[in-house]
């Protein structure tokens, strides 16, 4: 064991505290932001801490030195936590467009509004959007920011049950005019039998929870569509955030307005993700949970949530995922998840950028169930 200089001495002080950082990201999942809201920004600094203290780990042992136990024992005993963010697959299946009959295939994509208000407008974007939906061929997909008009060729209502042959859909619209709809959707090949909303305040807003009852080999399945509290930075805050991607010059009124936003944001997600939770304790039926939290895996909003779910990125995804394409620090903060009820067959994220979100698509099972599909 080599001797510590004055350098490693300076490098163990900044390795301890990024050990006691990281150590506190496992427990932002437990601490309700409407209380602790200040433990909400550790989850946000999780990645950069969990490679730091790899790092740190990586040096001790090139130096052989004790203090490589600091950091190692840091990270095991967060194996939970970095199981939802950041998952080794030996087993993943190739990625493939064809399913087993009897499983349900489903997606969720928060498509921005097709890019119909982007100033750089391009009707392909919509055109490629359509085109994955049609590939992938989903028996029940959630969309959040979902936009259409009543004619032309940005009718994406008629287009989507035009590519699934389906007329089955639950639209709740925040914004309904002589010539154009704005809300959430839930599109589907099943029968659906009942629909609600889960308020999250009594005025309509992008952000809120919508639920389908769908029939389905002679049982039903509660849909879940969810799109919680967004950040909503102006464009000046996405400006100073590219800037500071490019140049690490820090502006602390600028600094001071993005954290306010976030703080504003865990407040309201984290009452937000109680309703769902509750929604989801009280389903009479199987669940399916599809959409944007706006939050990551080590936040209490995703603990909160999926507390009685299976995330299909845990059982079946691999590696560090993305599914957020903006300008703010990519994450994961899209999901799908199922019931006890269900098995997760596989998952795929579709990196294509052509709104903020990526498509996300996985195939579940009811378990104990052969029949064949009760489709229309």
């Amino acid at each position: 064991m080599k001797k510590p200089g004055f350098f490693d001495w300076i490098i163990f002080l900044v390795n301890l505290v990024c050990a006691f950082a990281l150590l506190v990201t496992y427990f932002t999942n437990l601490l309700d932001p409407e209380k602790y809201w200040f433990f909400a920004f550790f989850g946000l600094a999780y990645p950069i801490l969990l490679i730091t203290n790899i790092l740190f780990c990586i040096y001790w042992l090139i130096r052989q030195h004790v203090i490589f136990f600091l950091s190692f024992i840091v990270l095991a005993c967060g194996l939970r936590t970095h199981q939802n963010v950041l998952k080794i697959n030996f087993k993943k299946e190739k990625s493939t467009l064809q399913k087993n009959e009897n499983d349900i295939r489903v997606m969720t994509y928060n498509v921005n509004n097709f890019r119909a208000f982007d100033q750089q407008f391009d009707p392909k974007v919509r055109s490629t959007m359509l085109d994955i939906i049609k590939k992938q061929q989903p028996d029940i997909i959630c969309f959040q920011e979902f936009y259409t008009r009543h004619k032309g060729s940005y009718d994406i209502m008629d287009s989507i049950k035009s590519i699934l042959g389906s007329k089955q859909v639950y639209f709740d619209k925040i914004l309904d005019t002589e010539f154009q709809q704005i809300g959430m959707a839930i599109f589907t090949k099943y029968k659906i039998v009942k629909t609600g909303i889960v308020k999250f305040s009594e005025e309509k807003h992008q952000n809120s929870c919508i639920y389908a009852d769908v029939k389905y080999m002679g049982d039903t399945i509660r849909i879940f569509g969810v799109h919680l509290q967004s950040i909503n930075f102006k464009p000046e805050d996405y400006e100073y955030i590219k800037g500071m991607k490019v140049e690490f010059e820090p502006d602390i009124q600028s600094s001071r307005k993005i954290g306010s936003r976030l703080k504003l944001a865990f407040l309201k997600r984290a009452h937000q993700a109680k309703l769902v939770a509750k929604a989801i304790d009280e389903s009479p039926h199987p669940v399916i949970l599809c959409g944007d939290f706006n939050d990551t895996p080590v936040s209490f909003t995703f603990k909160t949530i999926s507390q009685n779910l299976k995330s299909a990125f845990a059982e079946k995804g691999s590696g560090y995922e993305i599914t957020y394409a903006g300008a703010f620090p990519n994450f994961q903060i899209d999901y799908i998840m199922a019931g006890k009820e269900l098995s997760v067959q596989n998952y795929q994220v579709i990196k294509q950028e052509l709104s903020d979100h990526y498509p996300l698509r996985s195939d579940l099972k009811l378990n104990s169930k052969t029949d064949s599909l009760e489709r229309l």
